[in-house]
Formats: C-alpha cells, sequence, structure tokens
C-alpha cells in the first residue's frame, strides 16, 4: 500500500473520531495509531424509527491497496434482513461500487448504509426473497425485519 494511502485511511480515521456518524462505533485501528488501519471494525446500533432499531449490528470495513481510487468492503457480519444485503452481509450500494468517486469518504459510506436502511432500495435487491415480500406486503418485511433483528442482533 502506498503511503498516501495510508496517510487518508488515518485522516478518515481522525475526521471520524472528531465527528463521527450517528450511530456507528468505529473500533481501535488495528496494532494503533501506528498500527495497519486498513480494516476498521464498526458497530452500529439500528436506527431509530426502523424495523432494525436498537439493533446491534458488526461491520467489517477493509481498505483495498489502490483506496482511494477503489471503494472500501463493507459487509455486515451480523445477519440483517434486508433486500440489499445478501445472507453473507454484502450490501449493493451504489456508491460502493460503480458510483464510487475518490472525494467519498467512509464517514459518507457510512451515512449512506444508515439511510438504506432506513429506505430500502426496491430497484436494486440483491435478496430476492425480501424483495418478493417487501413487493406483496411492506408490513410483513418490516414484521420480519424487527423479528430477525431480535433473533440476531439483540
Amino acid at each position: 500500500m502506498y503511503k498516501n494511502n495510508l496517510r487518508r485511511i488515518r485522516k478518515e480515521f481522525q475526521i471520524y473520531q472528531q465527528d463521527p456518524v450517528p450511530n456507528c462505533t468505529v473500533g481501535e485501528l488495528k496494532g494503533g495509531d501506528a498500527g495497519d488501519p486498513t480494516h476498521w471494525d464498526v458497530t452500529l446500533i439500528g436506527p431509530d424509527d426502523t424495523p432494525y432499531s436498537g439493533g446491534i449490528f458488526l461491520i467489517d470495513v477493509d481498505f483495498p491497496l489502490e483506496y482511494p481510487f477503489k471503494p472500501p468492503s463493507i459487509v455486515f457480519k451480523t445477519p440483517i434482513y434486508h433486500m440489499n444485503f445478501d445472507e453473507s452481509g454484502i450490501n449493493n450500494l451504489d456508491i460502493l461500487k460503480d458510483k464510487w468517486h475518490p472525494a467519498l469518504t467512509i464517514n459518507k459510506c457510512l451515512l449512506s448504509i444508515i439511510f438504506l436502511l432506513a429506505e430500502p432500495n426496491p430497484y436494486a435487491y440483491i435478496n430476492k426473497e425480501c424483495y418478493e415480500v417487501y413487493k406483496a406486503d411492506k408490513n410483513q418485511y418490516i414484521i420480519n425485519a424487527i423479528q430477525f433483528t431480535k433473533k440476531y442482533a439483540i
């Protein structure tokens, strides 16, 4: 990894510490300030007024060697019932794929994840089973997400 990439990631960590994303906690960098900052352990508390409210979700954030020219990988380790997340916790957020731009930051990515929890995107689903429930009965989708959250995230 290039020094500039590591510098950028460390700077984003400092920015996060100064202005944390609501509902998110980032653990210490692996190995402390001088250690490898390319992997972050994030804890996300499910946002209020969503089916995920009160849930505790563990997220892995991995920065590629080419960061910030390639997006970080953000994967939910805690199971989540959501049409925009597959069974392995991978999401299809466009800014983490084809809409990525080096000006984006991890804070903006985490905020986008929180927004996605509040507003699922039925036009970009990757979990067909969840999408089918959402399409047929949105209230049942919400009930399922609440039950799933209680089972796995609380």
